[in-house]
């Protein structure tokens, strides 16, 4: 509604199918002022699946949470967090599948923040984000990040999943993610263990080839 001049004010819910979240506030286009506050106390991962264009399948768990947002549409702020409760998801490109997550993302004025974020794999090895996306208008991005992994399940695919590259891929890593958008730098190791049986393709140049 638009009850004051030059003020929009929402109420968005979001109801059903296990699913609990309200949006409300308003903006005012005149000083490009958001004052917004979400409200998730649960955000199912099945509802998020029709967004993800058959990118992923068989999502569990939920999302909860509250954020503020505030600012300007140039450079809004967000304050709060969202957590991850029983969250798992199968990739459907890798064919693996992710479980247990249950950590929180915080947001921040300075950014996106990662505190032992921890993904398992379906063998239950776990792979560990810490550290910041720094932003201050969420259209430019720094990085501080930290991914941490032991015999880390990360492909269980054939080539009728993905025929440029498949099969089952364990890795170690140890690696630092700085840098910017336009110049991301990453410092560390992947190892691939010894339990793997991975194919990449390399496509020919010659067209009949790469058919046969």
């Amino acid at each position: 509604n638009t009850r004051r001049e030059d003020t929009y004010n929402a109420l968005i819910i979001l109801t059903e199918n296990g699913n609990d979240v309200r949006v409300f506030g308003g903006y005012n286009p005149k000083i490009d002022a958001l004052r917004l506050q979400a409200n998730i106390k649960s955000l199912q991962l099945l509802t998020l699946q029709g967004f993800a264009n058959q990118t992923i399948s068989n999502p569990s768990g939920y999302l909860s949470g509250d954020l503020k947002i505030s600012g300007g549409l140039a450079a809004p702020k967000i304050n709060g967090e969202v957590k991850f409760n029983e969250v798992g998801l199968t990739v459907n490109a890798l064919n693996a599948t992710f479980k247990n997550i249950n950590q929180p993302i915080l947001f921040t004025d300075e950014g996106i923040r990662f505190n032992q974020f921890q993904i398992a794999d379906s063998e239950n090895n776990k792979l560990s984000l810490n550290g910041r996306i720094l932003t201050s208008n969420y259209s430019d991005f720094k990085f501080n990040l930290r991914l941490r992994a032991n015999d880390f399940k990360l492909m269980n695919s054939t080539a009728k999943d993905n025929d440029l590259f498949y099969g089952k891929l364990y890795i170690d890593t140890n690696l630092n993610i700085s840098g910017d958008m336009n110049l991301p730098v990453v410092d560390g190791s992947i190892k691939v263990n010894e339990n793997t049986d991975f194919t990449f393709v390399l496509p020919s140049t010659d067209p009949s080839i790469a058919d046969r």
